[in-house]
C-alpha cells in the first residue's frame, strides 16, 4: 500500500480509517508479507503484477528494472524475510517466530525438532522486541501483526522519524534484507 501524504491530508477518512482498511484487507487475502510506504520516491514494488505492466514502457525508468528482478528472486521467501522498516510493516507468524529466534532453538534440540512450544516461545519474543520501538502494534486475525512507527503516516515527515525507523530496523534484524544489489545471490538463507 502507497500512501501519498497530499490524498491522506485532504481525505475525509482518517488516516486511521485508511489503515484499518489495508489491515482488513491484509488478513482477507491471507498476506505474508506487506508494507505501507509513504510517498517519497520510493518505486512501487508492493504490487508485481502492478509493475509488470510498466517494466519496459517509457513510463518506469530503466534503473527500477533490476529491482524488479530482484523482487521476482524474492518471492518464495517473503514469508521469512522482509524489506526493510517501512512506515507501517505487516509480519506474519512466520516472520515473528524468525525474528523471536526459533531457528535457534531448533538446532539446540538435541533432536533438532521445531516443536510448537519453539515456535510460541520465538513469537513472544519477537512480540518483546516490538513492544521496544516507538509506534504502535496491532495483532491481526491470521497471527500476524501490523507495526506502525506513529498515529498516522503523515507523521513519516516529522524529523523524529528517522531515529524510529532506525529502532525498528534493528528490531527486524533476523528478517530484515536491508539493501541488496541484486547481483549478489538471493540473501533470503543467508541466516
Amino acid at each position: 500500500m502507497i500512501a501519498a501524504p497530499q490524498v491522506l491530508a485532504r481525505s475525509q477518512a482518517k488516516p486511521s480509517r485508511i489503515l484499518e482498511l489495508g489491515a482488513l484487507l491484509w488478513q482477507v487475502v491471507n498476506g505474508v508479507y506487506g508494507f505501507i510506504d509513504v510517498d517519497t520516491g520510493v518505486p512501487l514494488r508492493d504490487d508485481l503484477f502492478r509493475n509488470i505492466d510498466f517494466l519496459y514502457s517509457n513510463l518506469l525508468p530503466p534503473e527500477h528494472a533490476p529491482e524488479f528482478r530482484m523482487w521476482q528472486q524474492l518471492m518464495h521467501c517473503l514469508n521469512r524475510r522482509v524489506w526493510k522498516a517501512f512506515w507501517g510493516n505487516f509480519l506474519g507468524d512466520e516472520h515473528l517466530q524468525e525474528m523471536g529466534g526459533v531457528r535457534d532453538m531448533q538446532r539446540a534440540d538435541p533432536r533438532y525438532r521445531r516443536l510448537p512450544e519453539y515456535e510460541e516461545a520465538a513469537r513472544q519474543a519477537a512480540l518483546l522486541r516490538l513492544r521496544a520501538c516507538p509506534g504502535q502494534q496491532r495483532a491481526l486475525a491470521n497471527r500476524g501483526v501490523l507495526v506502525t512507527l506513529s498515529d498516522s503516516p503523515l507523521d513519516w515527515f516529522d524529523p523524529d522519524m528517522p531515529q524510529r525507523v532506525d529502532l525498528l530496523q534493528s528490531a527486524l534484524g533476523r528478517v530484515a534484507l536491508g539493501a541488496w544489489d541484486g547481483g549478489s545471490p538471493s540473501p533470503c538463507d543467508t541466516r
